[in-house]
């Protein structure tokens, strides 16, 4: 029986070219079971001979010439148009944070860390993750989604034989409408890590405050360190803003970092990915604040504020008859 599901990539130009090889492969022997499409959706500027080499990996359409500040956006109208089922991505933080927002977007279901995908039938897929520790295998199916997503490990696949496909083709993308997706554009100015004092301890905290990246520039990252020192909360992070250099690892909250139980969490500008969500389960109450509707970590909290960021943390400074010293300007 024919399914014809469509798979795909998502890549961009900073990720290992024998990665992406080796789940265009992986795709490839799937589609094999599902007589779809094998999709790489390339982001940013990409090596002529590294397109060609995703073709003899097993692609069947690369696409390239997706700009970053338009990415979201234009893949999410890809995924759709192409009726692409499975939506692949690699572990890094560039394919975590690609994976988060459109499985937010498309209201898909997101396995992190796999290490392997099998075929079940009926246009479903199988996503094998490690848990517990490493002790056990879970074996995870997507329901109730047209869209089923993962990342996938390093390594986790390997190219079996040197045959090489010659049946795909290179497709460069125009934007035909100039649409830009605004809402998920940012550009970091500056840098600097937020250094916790050495008696900080946010595990045992009643009140912790979670930043991601919503706050991306010291002048907010300041303000809700005052906010935070007002309201007797810890400041804890998400992994995007311990790689964006905005506070220290030990301080991250999540599956590969520290899980909490406050009485009250805070996510200020968090998408609410899964693997940080994991380190919440324990909090008592959460409240959200995040400009988008649609963030995931809305259907995980308590109370939710719609809005800018920076513009609630301003106000309720304000509420508190604080002073700004020593905020950056």
């Amino acid at each position: 029986m024919n399914d014809f599901v469509n798979s795909a990539i998502i890549c961009g130009n900073k990720s290992e070219p024998a990665d992406i090889f080796s789940i265009v492969w992986k795709l490839r022997i799937l589609a094999r079971q599902t007589s779809g499409t094998v999709f790489v959706i390339c982001i940013g500027p990409f090596d002529f001979n590294i397109l060609s080499n995703m073709i003899e990996s097993g692609a069947h359409k690369v696409i390239y010439g997706i700009s970053e500040q338009s990415a979201i956006s234009i893949c999410e109208k890809l995924i759709m148009k192409n009726k692409i089922s499975l939506i692949t991505f690699l572990d890094s933080y560039e394919g975590k944070e690609l994976a988060a927002i459109l499985a937010t977007k498309l209201g898909g279901g997101l396995t992190a860390d796999c290490i392997d995908i099998e075929y079940k039938g009926g246009g479903k897929f199988i996503f094998s993750r490690t848990a517990v520790n490493d002790s056990v295998i879970a074996k995870i199916v997507c329901k109730n989604t047209d869209y089923q997503m993962c990342t996938i490990k390093k390594n986790a696949f390997q190219i079996i034989g040197d045959s090489k496909y010659q049946d795909g083709e290179i497709i460069e993308f125009f934007s035909t409408d100039g649409e830009v997706d605004s809402k998920f554009q940012y550009k970091i100015i500056n840098r600097s890590l937020y250094k916790n004092q050495s008696d900080y301890n946010i595990d045992t905290a009643d009140i912790v405050f979670g930043f991601g990246r919503g706050i991306s520039s010291l002048k907010i990252l300041d303000k809700l360190k005052v906010l935070a020192e007002k309201c007797s909360a810890k400041i804890g992070g998400t992994r995007a803003s311990v790689e964006d250099n905005l506070i220290e690892e030990e301080y991250q909250i999540g599956q590969s970092g520290i899980s909490i139980s406050p009485k009250i969490y805070v996510a200020f500008g968090i998408s609410g990915a899964s693997q940080h969500v994991v380190g919440l389960k324990n909090a008592k109450n959460i409240i959200s604040i995040n400009i988008d509707e649609q963030a995931q970590i809305i259907d995980y909290s308590d109370y939710v504020l719609i809005g800018d960021v920076t513009e609630v943390i301003e106000e309720a400074l304000h509420l508190l008859q604080g002073d700004n010293t020593g905020v950056h300007e």
